[in-house]
């Protein structure tokens, strides 16, 4: 009887999984790869560059992601070479979601339903390959790198290449600044973690110590890079007057730009982050003081959504005054949605510190990525695509907090949840969406 039932299960799971990779090669043999800064790094290219030579260039002129440069060199001149990784890459996020988060049975539906509702076109703000090269695929070499991570952790056998390869895929995916910190900041915790314990696994903390030691080299390098000050004294034609704000107001902008994206603006995923917490939390906290600081969040989108819609907006602003009233209502909403999502998560997690705090760390520090921003002037020209490490990082919470709310529902109420009604229709729904989204916008052929 359980063998036919798991039968059933990895069925429909290649079922959904068919379906969503189907999805993935219709978007990708409509998007046009001739537009932004896809058609004028090729034509930079056709110049006569050397791989050595167009890696150097940008490293001293434009791009301190120098791993980047050089799989661009190569993807760049083959639309049909980048069309297949990216299918690929794309296509295999959701098995490593519900690798790295311990999902089974209808719980591996969770990462196709929330990857469908990614905003995909944020990926073609300059040009489709570009953009992905530099945003997506870090996304998935880090997935690849937390996989085999989790298997360092949890100690099974490792032969000698996967180390190799879990060093390699660290160092491609930590060559974009803002998720070598996140990973870095998750490496460390992991050594806190293995240092208290009462048995401390020497190999394993070295292993572990030596990742945290080639992100900050990479980070070092990206920092060090004559390109960065080339770049940054260029980008500062879209924002007039950056160079005369202070570290505190660049920060501002920063928290101003995460409210925005997450809170003002409709944001699906935020929002069901957000609903998850609060429901888990009514059921988890003990005292009334704590379940109601758990749902004010969601209360609060609801109320800016829903009932009063307009009457809370973050826009993008070029002269920031933290002591304003707007200005400041904008800050604390995002500071407070910060702790409060941060005590929500912990308190759903309270069978489990090591992992809610863990949890919490991939939370905050996937926003701060986003809040980075506010420290180039680049915030705005940049549009929405930089954020997608915090929504990758919303994501990984979500399917976590959820994975661990069935784990012990199954344990404590011998009872199991089933996450596929939640997921067909959405799934259905949202792929569709993004297929038409790209099919009507300028980034597709038609």
């Amino acid at each position: 009887m359980l063998k036919s039932l798991q039968k059933k299960q990895n069925i429909e799971w290649l079922v959904i999984y068919a379906l969503f990779v189907l999805g993935v090669i219709i978007m990708h043999l409509i998007m046009r790869t001739d537009l932004y800064d896809d058609a004028l790094n090729r034509d930079w290219m056709n110049t006569g560059f050397s791989p050595l030579e167009w890696v150097s260039f940008r490293y001293n002129n434009w791009s301190s992601r120098y791993i980047q440069e050089l799989i661009g060199y190569f993807v760049l001149k083959s639309s049909a070479l980048w069309m297949v990784l990216d299918i690929i890459f794309v296509s295999s996020m959701p098995f490593f979601l519900t690798e790295i988060t311990n999902a089974k049975g209808s719980e591996r539906y969770l990462a196709f339903f929330l990857l469908t509702l990614y905003p995909v076109l944020q990926q073609a703000e300059a040009g489709w390959i570009c953009t992905t090269m530099t945003y997506v695929w870090p996304v998935f070499f880090g997935l690849l790198t937390f996989w085999l991570f989790k298997k360092l952790l949890n100690s099974e056998r490792m032969k000698w290449y996967l180390i190799v390869l879990f060093y390699l895929f660290m160092l491609v995916a930590s060559n974009h600044e803002l998720l070598a910190v996140l990973m870095i900041c998750v490496f460390i915790y992991e050594v806190f973690v293995l240092f208290f314990k009462k048995t401390v696994d020497r190999k394993k903390l070295l292993l572990i110590l030596f990742a945290v030691i080639l992100g900050v080299l990479n980070i070092a390098i990206i920092m060090m890079s004559p390109g960065v000050g080339v770049r940054s004294a260029t980008e500062v034609r879209w924002f007039e007057g950056y160079e005369t704000l202070s570290l505190v107001k660049r920060l501002c902008l920063g928290i101003n730009r995460c409210v925005k994206i997450f809170v003002t603006m409709p944001n699906a995923i935020f929002m069901i982050l957000s609903a998850i917490l609060a429901f888990l939390s009514l059921k988890r906290a003990r005292h009334i003081i704590s379940k109601l600081v758990c749902v004010l969040p969601a209360v609060f989108l609801f109320l800016i959504h829903l009932v009063y819609p307009g009457r809370f907006v973050a826009s993008d602003v070029y002269e920031i005054h933290p002591s304003d009233p707007e200005t400041f209502r904008i800050l604390l909403c995002g500071v407070m949605m910060l702790l409060f999502l941060s005590l929500a998560i912990m308190v759903v997690f309270r069978d489990d510190q090591t992992k809610g705090f863990l949890n919490v760390i991939v939370f905050v520090v996937g926003f701060a990525t986003t809040a980075a921003m506010g420290f180039s002037p680049t915030i705005y020209a940049s549009g929405y695509r930089t954020s997608i490490f915090t929504y990758f990082s919303l994501i990984f919470v979500i399917i976590s907090t959820l994975v661990h709310e069935a784990k012990r529902v199954e344990e404590e109420e011998k009872s199991v949840i089933d996450y596929r009604p939640l997921l067909i229709l959405s799934f259905l729904l949202a792929g569709i969406f993004s297929i038409i989204q790209v099919a009507k916008s300028d980034f597709s052929i038609g």
